[in-house]
């Protein structure tokens, strides 16, 4: 039976986070926290399947034009995977949202969502691969970037936008990671390099190679154009 998780649920929602993407115990159970606090946890116990669903808005200019959700951890243990809970939670998921949008790691996970009606396309800045020194010590007023982050994207085309308390958990999964910031980046270590994700405008955009999010709308949004689209900061 799909149902909303609460925090009795945790550890078997730890469990199979672990599980499912081969993450220690310790950043399962530092994403499940923050999943259980600032979204809502759909969770199958049947067939030990679970997804979280962030608000996120979408706006032109400043303008909200739609209040809808990001797709997040979408997990189900190995042991019952292929047998159609997964497909299940999701169809219950986007039954009664505006829109959705979700971040397919492989190609084999964009051809699965495309099928579930994730056909339109969002830009976002590809991560970069930099050479920044790790800093001995930062002291981050998260509120002041918080700050930067609104203001600039009141001055662009169809942005998605994150709450405060979701600009704060990329934040804080990003320093779970060791990571750090330096303006408009958030980096951190993975694989030997240091990689950065943008939270601002750059100042050549053209020089940024772009990937995709994929989104689901229950309705057309007038005057949107995916190709102007941009969402910073996807948790993926």
């Amino acid at each position: 039976m799909i149902r909303k998780a609460n925090e009795k649920d945790k550890t078997a929602l730890r469990e199979i986070w672990s599980a499912a993407f081969e993450d220690p115990l310790s950043y399962a159970d530092f994403v499940v926290d923050h999943c259980l606090k600032l979204g809502t946890v759909l969770y199958d116990d049947r067939g030990r399947s679970f997804l979280t669903c962030f608000p996120l808005s979408l706006q032109k200019k400043g303008q909200i034009l739609l209040q809808g959700f990001y797709i997040y951890g979408f997990a189900t243990h190995p042991s019952r995977q292929g047998k159609g809970f997964g497909s299940r939670l999701l169809a219950r998921a986007v039954r009664d949202t505006s829109f959705c949008l979700l971040y397919p790691a492989t190609l084999e996970l964009q051809r699965f969502y495309h099928k579930r009606g994730f056909i339109t396309p969002v830009r976002i800045p590809a991560a970069l691969s930099r050479q920044l020194p790790l800093p001995d010590f930062q002291e981050i007023q998260s509120e002041l970037i918080y700050r930067q982050y609104v203001e600039d994207a009141n001055h662009l085309d169809f942005v998605f936008l994150w709450s405060s308390s979701m600009f704060k958990f990329a934040l804080d999964e990003c320093l779970f990671r060791k990571g750090f910031v330096n303006i408009p980046w958030f980096c951190y270590p993975e694989d030997g390099q240091t990689h950065c994700k943008l939270f601002l405008s750059p100042d050549d955009p053209g020089a940024f190679s772009y990937i995709k999010a994929w989104g689901m709308f229950k309705d057309p949004v007038p005057g949107f154009e995916p190709e102007k689209s941009i969402f910073y900061l996807p948790l993926d």
